[in-house]
């Protein structure tokens, strides 16, 4: 997959990837995408665990 980012956008990712140690830029992106799937997975959990509360603990 090649992906095209604007110029202050590569540069971004380069400045990340030299300061936080990443190995590469590819590496760098699989990290924003495994951190935003984790982020989405515990919201959808916290949620679920709203609902069973708001229900008394029961599952509708």
């Amino acid at each position: 997959m090649n992906i095209s980012l604007p110029d202050d956008v590569k540069a971004y990712v380069d400045e990340q990837v030299r300061l936080k140690g990443y190995s590469s830029s590819g590496e760098f992106i699989r990290d924003l995408i495994r951190q935003r799937r984790n982020g989405i997975e515990e919201l959808r959990a916290k949620i679920i665990d709203c609902y069973i509360v708001g229900a008394g603990g029961e599952v509708a």
